[in-house]
């Protein structure tokens, strides 16, 4: 049986064939191993993904704090304006961490957790998404409010929300995100901007590990920084301080991507 399914991107769409576990980008012939679930074709939000949009020329839009807090306060208006009061608030590591914590700080709540959904490639180079830390803390009865950066494919809300689900009943479960892509399968309750047309988008707490992933992904990189940065706007319209551009290398230069 062969899917047609759309792939983040816009401009990027892939036929997937159910028996052999593989999808073809049908503009550049390019093959992709997948998982194959509900007779549904699963890529998802990682590094390695990272790695084959930043090769692409992908536009990116990095988020100041300021943008962030402004981001969070429009999100806690639409939560108290539909007088939804969480008691728990449940962040999606990582990209979830600093937003979760915000929130609770503007929503008054207290009590804070997360769980950690790790993608990674398994021993037949397929895109996984598993949940690696679980919840800990009793949820039973509670309202929880799950949070994350972004609903970019929206696998990893689908299967947070699935954990949770799994682990408790009678809770009441709402889903927010500082940015919805409108080619997500899965919509958050509350987001505080909706990204019409598909772009990298990178978060304050995340430039340097962007940044080295653009790097790395660069054909026939520059050996001066100015090139670097010259390319990186060039290619994707980032512009970053020199200093922010030495401490990415820094970390390429020690392995650690």
């Amino acid at each position: 049986m062969l899917l047609l399914f759309r792939f983040i991107p816009n401009h990027l769409h892939f036929t997937y064939n159910a028996a052999s576990q593989l999808a073809y980008d049908n503009s550049a012939h390019h093959r992709w191993n997948v998982v194959a679930s509900s007779n549904k074709a699963i890529l998802t939000n990682s590094l390695w993904q990272k790695a084959i949009l930043m090769n692409d020329n992908v536009a990116c839009e990095i988020i100041s704090w300021d943008q962030f807090y402004e981001l969070c306060r429009k999100l806690v208006r639409q939560i108290l304006e539909q007088g939804v009061e969480p008691d728990l608030i449940v962040a999606i590591a990582r990209g979830g961490y600093i937003p979760a914590r915000v929130l609770a700080d503007f929503l008054g709540v207290m009590r804070l957790t997360s769980l950690r959904i790790e993608h990674y490639r398994g021993s037949h180079k397929e895109p996984l998404a598993v949940v690696k830390d679980t919840l800990t803390m009793d949820t039973q009865a509670a309202r929880i409010l799950l949070v994350d950066d972004v609903s970019d494919t929206g696998d990893t809300f689908r299967l947070a929300l699935e954990h949770i689900r799994e682990k408790v009943t009678g809770t009441q479960i709402h889903t927010a995100a500082l940015h919805h892509k409108v080619v997500s399968n899965y919509q958050p309750d509350f987001y505080a901007e909706k990204i019409l047309e598909w772009h990298w988008i990178t978060y304050p707490w995340a430039v340097i590990e962007d940044l080295c992933v653009f790097i790395k992904s660069m054909d026939n990189r520059p050996n001066s920084l100015e090139g670097i940065a010259e390319k990186l706007y060039r290619d994707h319209g980032i512009q970053v301080t020199h200093h922010t551009l030495e401490e990415a290398m820094r970390i390429l230069q020690r392995g650690l991507w």
